[in-house]
C-alpha cells in the first residue's frame, strides 16, 4: 500500500479570523492580544518555527538548508497570509513586501510597536479618566468601555488595579446615582469592579422601572411637629423632610382589635398608593415600636434605612414582602435584639449595615452567632458598634 503523505494542520486553515478575532491597527491597543493570539495559533499549527525560528549551530546548517523546500516555503507563505489578514489595510501597505519571509514581517511588527508604548499610554489613560456614563446609552456599554480602555491599557505596560476601575467606575456616575454611590462607598473593602457592575446594572433596570410607572422613588421620614394617626387610632410624631409622598400612617396592629379587615385596608391604603417607593428612610421615630404594615406592599423599595428608632423591638417576619429590597441600614437599636426568619428570603438584599445595636452586634458578629445564618447569603455585611 503507498504511503499517502499527511496534510499539515496549517494547511487545513481556511478563515484566519475566525481564529484570530481582532483586527491589529496603528493605534495597537490590541498589539499584545493580537500577538499572544498568533502565536498561539501558530504553535498549534506547528509552524512556531516560522515566526520564533530555532538556533542552529553550524553543524545543523545542511539540515536547516535542506528544510527550505517547497512545502517550507508553502508554509512560510500561509503564516504571512495569517498576518496579512488580521491587520489593518494602513498597517499593511506600511510592512508588506513581496520578496520578504513571514520572519521580517513579524520583526517589523515587534519594532514598530514597542517604540509607541508611552504616547499610547498616555493618550489612553486620558480616555480612561475622563469616561462618564452620560456619555453612553447606559451601564453596560459604559462599563464596557472602562473595561476596554484598562484591557488596552495593561497592552501598553500600563496595568490597571481592579481597584482603580471600581473608583472610577463610581466617579463616572451621573447624578441620578448618587445614592448608589453613596452607600456603595462606605463598604469596607469596595467591591470588585465586576460586583459593581451587576449592583449597577440591576440599579439601572430599578430606575427603568420608576420612570415607566412615573412613581416618587424617595421619602425620608423623621420626628416633627405634625402629628399623624397609626392604623388603632393612635398618634405619633412623623413626617418631614420628604421627596415623593410621605406616608400618613403608621399601619401598626391595635391590640384592641382595631386594625383589621376593613379598617386595616383603609389604614394600608396610603402605602399601597406609595408601591413604587424607592427609597425609604425611618429617622428618629423616638414613638415607633413597630414598623407600620403597610410597609410590605412596597415592593420595589431597594433601600431602607432605619435610624436611631429607640423603641422598636423587632422586625416583622413579613420583611420578606419586600423582594426588591438590595440595601438595608439599621442604626442605634437598643432595644432590638434579634433578626426575623424572613431576612434569608430576601434574595435580592446585597448590603446589610448594623451599626451600635447591642443586641444584633452579639448575635451577628461572630461567625456562630445566633442570627448570622439568617443573613450569611449577604454579600456585603457591616456589624459594628462603638457602644
Amino acid at each position: 500500500m503507498a504511503d499517502t503523505q499527511k496534510l499539515h494542520p496549517a494547511t487545513l486553515v481556511t478563515n484566519i479570523k475566525t481564529c484570530i478575532p481582532i483586527v491589529l491597527d496603528y493605534d495597537g491597543t490590541q498589539y499584545n492580544t493580537w500577538y499572544t493570539l498568533f502565536e498561539l495559533h501558530c504553535r498549534t499549527n506547528l509552524v512556531l518555527d516560522h515566526i520564533n525560528p530555532p538556533v542552529v549551530d553550524d553543524k545543523d546548517s545542511e539540515v536547516s538548508e535542506n528544510a527550505q523546500t517547497a512545502q517550507w516555503q508553502r508554509l512560510d507563505d500561509i503564516v504571512r497570509q495569517w498576518i496579512y489578514n488580521t491587520i489593518s489595510t494602513d498597517l499593511l501597505n506600511s510592512i508588506i513586501d513581496p520578496d520578504e519571509k513571514v520572519i521580517d514581517a513579524w520583526n517589523r511588527l515587534k519594532e514598530f510597536f514597542p517604540n509607541n508604548k508611552s504616547t499610547r499610554a498616555l493618550h489612553l489613560d486620558a480616555q480612561f479618566t475622563n469616561t462618564k456614563l452620560d456619555q453612553f446609552d447606559g451601564v453596560k456599554p459604559y462599563c464596557t468601555r472602562l473595561k476596554t480602555l484598562a484591557y488596552s491599557l495593561r497592552n501598553v505596560g500600563d496595568k490597571v488595579s481592579d481597584n482603580r476601575m471600581a473608583l472610577q467606575l463610581l466617579k463616572g456616575l451621573s447624578e441620578e446615582y448618587k445614592p448608589f454611590r453613596t452607600s456603595v462607598r462606605h463598604l469596607n473593602p469596595l467591591p470588585s469592579f465586576d460586583t459593581l457592575r451587576s449592583m449597577l446594572e440591576l440599579e439601572e433596570q430599578g430606575n427603568a422601572a420608576d420612570i415607566a410607572v412615573d412613581s416618587h422613588e424617595e421619602a425620608h421620614v423623621s420626628q416633627s411637629p405634625s402629628m399623624i394617626p397609626k392604623s388603632g387610632g393612635e398618634q405619633t410624631q412623623s413626617s418631614g423632610n420628604s421627596r415623593g409622598s410621605t406616608p400618613r400612617n403608621g399601619g401598626r396592629k391595635n391590640n384592641k382589635g382595631k386594625g383589621s379587615g376593613h379598617a386595616g385596608m383603609e389604614s394600608n391604603r396610603p402605602w399601597m398608593a406609595l408601591k413604587n417607593l424607592c427609597y425609604l428612610t425611618l429617622d428618629v421615630l423616638s414613638k415607633l415600636s413597630a414598623l407600620p404594615e403597610g410597609l410590605q406592599y412596597l415592593t420595589f423599595l431597594r433601600s431602607l434605612k432605619i435610624l436611631y428608632c429607640k423603641n422598636l423591638v423587632e422586625l416583622p417576619e413579613w420583611i420578606s414582602s419586600l423582594v426588591s429590597l438590595q440595601i438595608l441600614k439599621l442604626s442605634y437599636y437598643h432595644n432590638l435584639v434579634s433578626l426575623p426568619e424572613g431576612i434569608k428570603l430576601l434574595n435580592s438584599l446585597v448590603q446589610l449595615d448594623i451599626v451600635d445595636c447591642p443586641g444584633l452586634y452579639r448575635r451577628c458578629r461572630s461567625p456562630n452567632g445566633e442570627d448570622r445564618f439568617k443573613i450569611q447569603h449577604i454579600p456585603f455585611l457591616s456589624v459594628r458598634s462603638s457602644l
